[in-house]
C-alpha cells in the first residue's frame, strides 16, 4: 500500500477513536474563497463570444463602494487576486491600489484611460457590509474597444453579478479598522500587570478556585507560581511551587517548557499539564486548593487535550522532545481511556497549542523550526517567520480562532507581536499588530470567558525578570 495511503488511513482512524467528524472540503473553505468561485463563474457563463478569462491582464479595483479601502476590503481584494490567477483565467492581476487613489472613473472616458494602460479587464468590486452580512458587487468590464466604437457610442462590454457572506459580527470589526497587513495592521494595547524573577517559560490562565475569574500560573526554569487577581485586572503573588529537582535531570542547554489547562469534563478545577525539557516525560497536575499535585506521569511531553464527544475521559496529545534540543520531533501522540494513536505532523516543531473549546484536529497549532504555523491536519495556517514564539489563542467575534505569537525568535532586546485570525483550512488574515517593544515575548497565554485578550510574559535580561502584560484591541 502507498505510503500516503496509510497516512490518510491512520488519520482518519485517528480522527474516529477521538469521536471527530471528517470534515467535507467544502467546510473547510472560507466563506470568501466560496464567494469568489461562485463570481467567477458567473461572469464567465455570458456569451461564449464573451469569454471572462484567458487573457493577459486584469486590474483588480476593490473598496467600499466609496472609494474607501479597510480590512475587509483587503481581505475581499486577496483572495480576488488568488482565485483569479488560477490557470485559464488571467497571467497577470494587477491591484488599482498600487496605480490609483481615489474613486474609480467608471465613466466612458475613464474607462479608455484604463485601457490605454493594456488592462485587457477590470473589475470592480464593492465590498460593505448589511445588516451583518457582507455583500459584494462586482462588475467586469471587457476593455477591447477600439476608438471606432466609442466615437460610435458603443460603450464597453460589461457584465455584473454578486455574492452575499452570511451575516457574522466579524464583518463589522474588520470593517471598521485600517488595512491589515503585515506592519500596517492595526496596533493593539499592551498594558502591564506584574512582575517576576526569572525567565517565564510558559503561563496558562485558569479559574482554579472557582470564583469567576481566572489565576495566571507560570512555569519558570525550576518552579510554578500563581497569580491572583485582587481587582478587576490587578493581579498579585498568591502561591509558589518549587519543581523537584531530582527530577529534572536531561541536560539541556537552556529550559523550556509548557503549560496548559486540560478540562476533562469533571467538576473538580482543570488538569494542569506540564512539559519541560529537562523531564523525561511529563506531568499532570491538580490544584488542591493549596498547592499542586503530580497525579499522573507521562512517557512523553504533554502539550493540549481534546474533550471527547462521547463523554470519556479527554484525549491528551503529547510528543517527544529531540535530544539534545529545545524542538520536538514531528510526531503527536493520543492518548486516553487507554487509548494510544500516533500522528505525523509536517515538520519538527517548538511550540504547541489548543483552541480553549478545540474538538478537533483543525483547532489546534504547531510552530515549526523555522517559524510557520500548522494546524494539527498538516494545513499551514501562516509562512515561514512568522511565529517565534509559543502562541495562544483566544475566540474572536465570529467564533474563528485567534492566534497570537512574538514576531521574532527569542533572544531580541525588542520584539512586536502579531495577532492572526484562522478560520478552518488554515487560511488566515492579520486583525493585529503590537510594535515593537522592550524585552523579548516568552510567553503567552489566554483565559477562557474572557474574550479577544491575551497574557504576555516579556523578559528583560538585563534585569533577569519578566514582566507579565495585558494585551487587548
Amino acid at each position: 500500500m502507498p505510503k500516503s495511503m496509510v497516512q490518510i488511513l491512520m488519520l482518519v482512524l485517528l480522527l474516529f477513536c477521538l469521536s471527530i467528524p471528517v470534515a467535507s472540503a467544502a467546510e473547510n473553505e472560507s466563506e470568501i474563497e466560496v464567494a469568489w468561485d461562485s463570481i467567477i463563474s458567473a461572469l464567465a457563463g455570458g456569451s461564449a463570444a464573451r469569454p471572462f478569462g484567458g487573457a493577459d491582464e486584469l486590474l483588480l479595483w476593490v473598496d467600499d463602494g466609496q472609494g474607501g479601502s479597510n480590512s475587509l476590503t483587503a481581505l475581499v481584494e486577496q483572495a480576488g487576486q488568488a482565485a483569479l490567477e488560477r490557470p485559464g483565467l488571467f497571467k497577470k492581476v494587477v491591484s488599482a491600489r498600487k496605480i490609483f487613489s481615489g474613486s474609480a472613473d467608471l465613466s466612458q472616458q475613464g474607462l479608455a484611460a484604463i485601457d490605454r494602460r493594456g488592462f485587457d479587464r477590470l473589475l470592480k468590486v464593492d465590498a460593505c457590509s448589511s445588516s451583518g452580512a457582507v455583500i459584494i458587487k462586482v462588475t467586469a468590464w471587457w476593455l477591447d474597444s477600439d476608438v471606432w466604437s466609442l466615437m460610435a457610442g458603443r460603450p464597453y462590454y460589461a457584465r455584473q453579478t454578486e455574492a452575499r457572506l452570511p451575516a457574522s459580527p466579524l464583518w463589522g470589526m474588520l470593517e471598521n479598522r485600517a488595512l491589515d497587513f503585515g506592519p500596517s495592521a492595526p496596533a493593539w494595547n499592551e498594558r502591564e500587570l506584574f512582575t517576576s524573577d526569572g525567565r517565564v517559560l510558559d503561563m496558562a490562565a485558569a479559574d482554579l478556585d472557582v470564583d469567576g475569574s481566572a489565576e495566571l500560573v507560570l512555569l519558570l526554569e525550576e518552579r510554578l507560581e500563581v497569580w491572583g487577581r485582587s481587582g478587576e485586572d490587578d493581579f498579585s503573588f498568591r502561591y509558589m511551587q518549587s519543581l523537584p529537582k531530582e527530577e529534572l535531570t536531561l541536560p539541556a542547554r537552556y529550559a523550556v517548557g509548557s503549560l496548559s489547562f486540560c478540562n476533562d469534563g469533571a467538576k473538580h478545577a482543570p488538569v494542569l499539564l506540564l512539559a519541560h525539557n529537562r523531564l523525561p516525560g511529563g506531568w499532570m497536575l491538580q490544584w488542591s486548593g493549596a498547592d499542586f499535585a503530580i497525579t499522573t506521569r507521562l512517557e512523553r511531553a504533554p502539550l493540549a487535550c481534546l474533550p471527547s464527544a462521547s463523554g470519556a475521559d479527554a484525549a491528551v496529545i503529547s510528543a517527544a522532545y529531540v535530544s539534545g534540543s529545545t524542538a520536538f520531533n514531528n510526531r503527536l501522540y493520543t492518548g486516553g481511556s487507554g487509548l494510544r494513536r500516533e500522528y505525523k505532523m509536517p515538520e519538527a516543531f517548538v511550540a504547541f497549542e489548543a483552541a480553549p473549546t478545540a474538538t478537533d484536529l483543525r483547532d489546534i497549532y504547531a510552530v515549526s523550526v523555522n517559524g510557520s504555523v500548522y494546524d494539527g491536519l498538516g494545513g499551514k495556517a501562516l509562512p515561514a517567520g512568522s511565529c517565534g514564539t509559543q502562541p495562544a489563542i483566544a475566540p474572536g467575534p465570529a467564533a474563528e480562532n485567534v492566534l497570537a505569537c512574538g514576531a521574532a525568535r527569542f533572544g531580541s532586546s525588542e520584539e512586536g507581536l502579531s495577532i492572526v485570525a484562522v478560520t478552518q483550512g488554515a487560511s488566515s488574515t492579520s486583525v493585529g499588530y503590537f510594535p515593537a517593544a522592550a524585552g523579548s515575548i516568552a510567553a503567552i497565554c489566554a483565559a477562557a470567558g474572557e474574550g479577544l485578550r491575551f497574557y504576555v510574559a516579556r523578559y528583560d535580561s538585563d534585569k533577569k525578570s519578566s514582566r507579565v502584560m495585558l494585551l487587548y484591541p
